[in-house]
């Protein structure tokens, strides 16, 4: 068998480009995708970004987990210290996938939205684009959130609000509806608990999606 180094123009890891073109090679160097993608991002805990044409999706060594099907890659979705964070995409929406040092510089520097690597415990799952609506995936490619909504606002309490023509309404992040999007806004949150309104009405929503009366 041929050396990678040898068979392409670049290797690093999993990853090799030919001319202009990347591609995914696993472990014993069988490719595992065509060389197809105009960039591959370097992999963080096993997963990393492709984008071919204006599509983006997830890789892994073994190839694509999610179908490089999506507009725009807007978000990282992590743990830290036991609660839910998101980070927005830093870099040029243009190029859709900046590597991993640019969503978490190893020296912590930068934006207050950027953070050590070291400092998070797993990222758990990535917001994306798809036929201009937000939706999440986990790290696996399966869709957790579908892509139905107008807009995602992932809070620091493990749960998401999304958005659907106007009214608001909650999700965890495992997938479970918690409300539906019968909310004026997102509202505000104290001791765990949501206070929203509802035709203008305010009301306390407890953490899993029940109203309660204020």
């Amino acid at each position: 068998q041929v050396p990678a180094e040898l068979k392409y123009d670049y290797v690093s890891g999993n990853i090799v480009r030919v001319g202009d073109k990347f591609g995914i090679i696993d472990d014993n160097g069988r490719e595992m995708t065509e060389l197809k993608f105009s960039e591959i991002s370097d992999f963080f805990e096993g997963v990393g970004f492709a984008q071919e044409g204006d599509s983006v999706g997830l890789v892994d060594k073994n190839g694509e987990i999610s179908g490089i099907k999506y507009q725009k890659l807007r978000e990282i979705i992590y743990i830290r210290d036991g609660e839910l964070h998101s980070i927005l995409n830093p870099g040029d929406f243009n190029k859709k996938i900046p590597l991993p040092d640019r969503w978490f510089p190893n020296n912590g520097e930068g934006d207050n939205k950027r953070i050590n690597i070291n400092q998070i415990d797993s990222v758990v799952a990535y917001s994306f684009l798809l036929n201009n609506k937000y939706g999440i995936l986990g790290k696996d490619g399966s869709v957790i959130i579908p892509f139905d909504f107008d807009y995602l606002w992932i809070i620091n309490a493990n749960t998401i609000w999304v958005e659907l023509n106007s009214k608001w309404g909650l999700y965890s992040i495992t997938g479970k509806m918690l409300t539906p999007c019968i909310y004026d806004g997102p509202g505000t949150i104290k001791d765990g608990y949501y206070f929203v309104k509802k035709d203008k009405k305010p009301v306390k929503v407890d953490p899993l999606g029940n109203e309660l009366e204020i």
